[in-house]
């Protein structure tokens, strides 16, 4: 079997699987494996429970077996049927199909006039695809976040994820881990009175990953500029990595494209503790 990783984790790449052949990796308390047999690709998961961090690193990088090792019992198993399995698998991250919600942790107040950086570590999924020709078998997150509500009531809002890891004001402070990609987010206050920093919305469907050249993974940069008294903002995207990002190269587009000039209800509420 040959295969060719990307980046210093190198948990996800291109691999050439022989018939009967596969890969199994861990990251973070998710276990997977991969099997090709004749007519069918085999995937198999399983999330255990941990006593250590909330969100630990674990075996990154996939262990490509000539014989395919049997999955745990406890493991979901999906198969994938073909006239002729095709001999090709690559393991590709892609963002959240949810906006994120950010927890700032302590309600932090960013005066009129301010601004400042924050830097959010965003969860990934990883997607399975086989070809030649190339295509999707299912996509998961590495490390599931919760599911959560925001918006203004009930009604109106939207069904997003729950990110309870937070945000940093350094960049040095935001642990480095190899399943989530890095987002710069620049806050603007032009309005008159003080934004209460309790939590954000960002639009994780709307952006584009990169890999740097140590293989860390980064999306654009937002930029949410506050213009008038409420929770309501104006979000924009930048083209490209942030220059935080030594050596990037494009990783995958957006699910979709944001809509031009958005407006949206991007602060609220707390939910959590501490930066």
């Amino acid at each position: 079997m040959s295969g060719e990783t990307d980046g210093r984790r190198g948990w996800w790449g291109t691999y050439d699987v022989p018939s009967g052949g596969g890969l199994v990796w861990s990251i973070a308390t998710r276990r997977t494996w991969v099997r090709r047999a004749p007519c069918e690709w085999q995937i198999a998961t399983l999330v255990t429970p941990q006593d250590g961090p909330d969100d630990p690193v674990g075996e990154a990088s996939p262990r490509r077996l000539e014989t395919a090792a049997t999955p745990d019992p406890a493991a979901e198993l999906r198969r994938f049927g073909f006239r002729e399995s095709p001999g090709t698998l690559r393991i590709h991250p892609v963002l959240a199909d949810r906006p994120l919600v950010v927890d700032a942790r302590t309600p932090f107040a960013l005066t009129p006039g301010e601004e400042l950086t924050l830097y959010v570590g965003q969860p990934v999924w990883a997607r399975f695809l086989v070809g030649p020709p190339e295509v999707s078998l299912l996509e998961f997150p590495i490390v599931r976040p919760h599911d959560t509500w925001f918006g203004a009531n009930t009604r109106t809002g939207d069904l997003c994820y729950a990110e309870k890891i937070g945000a940093r004001m350094e960049l040095a402070n935001l642990v480095i881990r190899p399943h989530r990609a890095i987002s710069v987010v620049h806050i603007q206050n032009r309005a008159s009175t003080q934004l209460a920093l309790e939590k954000l919305e960002l639009p994780a469907p709307n952006m584009s990953l990169f890999a740097d050249g140590q293989g860390r993974l980064w999306t654009e940069a937002v930029t949410i500029e506050r213009r008038e008294d409420g929770e309501e903002a104006a979000i924009r995207l930048d083209r490209g990595a942030p220059p935080q990002a030594a050596s990037p190269r494009i990783v995958g587009g957006p699910r979709a494209a944001l809509a031009r000039g958005g407006l949206g209800r991007v602060f609220g509420g707390v939910f959590g503790g501490g930066w």
